[in-house]
């Protein structure tokens, strides 16, 4: 998580809904009893039908957590390199100001069966996480072993003796 960066991504900017139809695909197997998928964001949302989409998920089995980072009053960017600050992030020159949009995140994870958790409490939704994976339900897998039992020694004693295992 020390290495994310919004730079990662190809295109910046919030698109909520982008991400939930990704994830849709991802939940493509009637088997899966764990649907979940939770979503770090400042909120700032930019495309009207993401509630839409999340409601959508819901109605496929899928839960949507979301975690609000940032602060209301907001701040800039900062871009770090190498754990050092070199500067905040800018878009046509001006530096991008972030705000946490805390309704849209819980707008979202009620519309999708699930909940907002606020992010700048570290714990909180460490802890939540934690939870939410250790009671999930589990699916036992069957791993089938095939032994093959094959006298080592016959090979070498073929080899220099002639011998028949």
């Amino acid at each position: 998580l020390q290495n994310a960066s919004p730079d990662m991504v190809s295109s910046q900017g919030t698109a909520i809904n982008e991400a939930l139809n990704l994830a849709k695909t991802y939940y493509n197997n009637d088997e899966q009893t764990n649907r979940f998928l939770i979503i770090i964001s400042d909120g700032e949302d930019h495309q009207e039908e993401t509630k839409q989409v999340a409601q959508n998920m819901s109605e496929e089995g899928v839960k949507v957590y979301t975690i609000g980072v940032g602060t209301e009053k907001g701040g800039p960017i900062p871009i770090k390199v190498s754990g050092s600050l070199v500067g905040y992030k800018k878009h046509k020159g001006e530096t991008v100001v972030t705000r946490r949009k805390a309704e849209v995140l819980e707008e979202i994870a009620n519309a999708a069966g699930g909940r907002y958790i606020d992010g700048n409490k570290t714990e909180k939704p460490v802890d939540f996480i934690e939870n939410l994976i250790a009671n999930a339900q589990k699916n036992e897998f069957e791993m089938a072993i095939r032994s093959v039992c094959e006298p080592i020694f016959a090979k070498p004693l073929k080899d220099i003796y002639g011998y028949q295992a």
